[in-house]
């Protein structure tokens, strides 16, 4: 079973992207996955901490610590297995491209999320190449 969790700061909108998310899985042949939702950066950490995240999307303006943050902790705390993704408006997708290296983050993608591009980073992230290198990476 694969686990997911999506972070926005808008409880609306995540749980539209959490459905969105779920009808792309089925799209992809992943049937055997979990998506958690979140609107804070310290539930989402309370919950990695209980169950271990296949995938993590977060937004980048989120309350608490911003997403570049939050996943800055993930990768801290060296939960390898995760594949991390920020989101963020336009105005800072490529600053936050420049320094998302240093913190972690495997991919930013501009919102609003475009379901495509979302379907394409879900395949690249739960079945592809990096799913199998950070499977064998362990955490």
């Amino acid at each position: 079973m694969r686990n997911l969790l999506l972070a926005d700061p808008d409880k609306d909108l995540v749980e539209a992207l959490a459905e969105l998310t779920r009808n792309l899985l089925i799209e992809i042949h992943l049937r055997d996955c979990h998506v958690f939702t979140t609107c804070s950066s310290y539930e989402a950490i309370e919950i990695m901490e209980r169950q271990p995240m296949d995938l993590l999307l977060a937004d980048y303006n989120l309350a608490g610590i911003n997403g570049l943050e939050l996943i800055r902790t993930v990768y801290l705390r060296e939960w390898k297995n995760t594949a991390r993704i920020l989101s963020a408006h336009a105005c800072s997708v490529d600053y936050l491209i420049d320094v998302s290296v240093r913190y972690g983050v495997d991919t930013v993608m501009q919102t609003p999320l475009r379901r495509e591009e979302l379907k394409q980073n879900l395949k690249r992230f739960l079945i592809g190449d990096s799913w199998i290198n950070r499977q064998r990476a362990g955490n």
